[in-house]
């Protein structure tokens, strides 16, 4: 384990490899002050951070705020999106650990150590840690709604992980290089098209239970084009890739919404049946949901934020809804967007 004791020790910080944090901000004006201010603190004593800043909200220029010895700041141009903001910064680079985080995250020490231990001990060639709200978000009855589904689905998962959290992750150089270190066109779903191409090359990715602290969006319209990103990604790249596991499990989730959804429509020949099939359902996930909610209360000590219990029925039907986004997202005009 690297703990901070450790770095702070002159022989055991020569043996330490050098890392590099790429970040690419787009429009992140708001956030990325905080972000940087975090990375800059970092206790590593061969790190780098690479930034590709740009935007209409000055973006850039806030960021150059922060250039200094070891951070660059490169200009983002309109139009090249994350995977070609990540490939610019990758080219600048040099360290034997590529970190690479988002423009609304926080990153603690004992965040970035733990991602990117299983590295340094040559147990993998890449890990992958998860999120957490910021502090302030979780008296948000949305935010600590998303939270606690994310901890029900982390508390499952194996040491093994079948994909990278881009906001929070790190891969060994050489193996990111064999990956393609963002040299494909990937307009969207950089995060799940990387963890594609390590795995086809053999390589497993540990998952690490640490979080950074991260913006989570708080609107019903912000909330549903984000699951249907991360759904569009894995019928675009899985597809490609041959993935038919995670294939299988989007569309099954894609199939379940619009299900739900369209179940009214049957009510006038299932009648009462039929409606109380559907409440059933429903109030299941109610249940499930509000399970989740207490379980994260019980082991974090955070406390369910006011109203939560009244909006829960409306936060699961937007969760509903979000499920069966991808079907009207999937015209050419609409399917790329991020």
């Amino acid at each position: 384990m690297i703990t901070m004791k450790q770095t702070n020790q002159q022989p055991e910080r020569t043996k330490l490899p050098s890392v590099s944090v790429l970040l690419p901000a787009w429009n992140e004006r708001g956030m990325i002050e905080r972000c940087l201010k975090s990375l800059v603190a970092l206790d590593w004593p061969d790190l780098e951070i690479i930034v590709c800043a740009g935007g209409r909200d000055g973006t850039l220029q806030h960021a150059l705020r922060f250039e200094r010895d070891n951070v660059l700041v490169l200009a983002q141009r309109p139009g090249e999106g994350k995977q070609v903001a990540l490939r610019r910064c990758f080219e600048c680079s040099s360290g034997e650990i590529i970190y690479l985080t988002d423009a609304d995250c926080v990153v603690s020490f004992e965040t970035f150590a733990a991602v990117i231990e299983p590295i340094v001990n040559g147990d993998v060639v890449a890990a992958t840690g998860t999120s957490r709200p910021y502090e302030e978000q979780l008296s948000d009855p949305f935010a600590f709604y998303q939270w606690s589904i994310l901890r029900a689905v982390d508390s499952r998962r194996n040491a093994e992980s079948s994909g990278l959290l881009g906001r929070n992750c790190a891969i060994q150089r050489d193996a990111l290089i064999a990956a393609g270190a963002f040299s494909a066109p990937v307009p969207i779903g950089t995060d799940y098209h990387l963890a594609r191409q390590l795995r086809l090359n053999g390589n497993a990715i540990r998952y690490v239970p640490v979080a950074v602290e991260s913006d989570y969006p708080t609107s019903p319209r912000a909330v549903i084009r984000q699951q249907s990103r991360w759904l569009r990604n894995i019928f675009l790249h899985g597809r490609r890739s041959g993935d038919r596991a995670e294939l299988r499990a989007c569309a099954r989730t894609v199939a379940i919404g619009t299900g739900f959804l369209l179940w009214p429509l049957s009510w006038r020949w299932t009648r009462r049946p039929g409606v109380a099939l559907w409440f059933a359902f429903y109030a299941e996930l109610i249940a499930r949901r509000l399970r989740h909610a207490r379980a994260v209360t019980a082991e974090t000590g955070t406390a369910m934020p006011d109203g939560f219990l009244v909006r829960l029925p409306w936060l699961t039907l937007i969760d509903i809804v979000s499920w069966a986004s991808p079907l009207w997202d999937a015209a050419p005009r609409r399917r790329l967007r991020w």
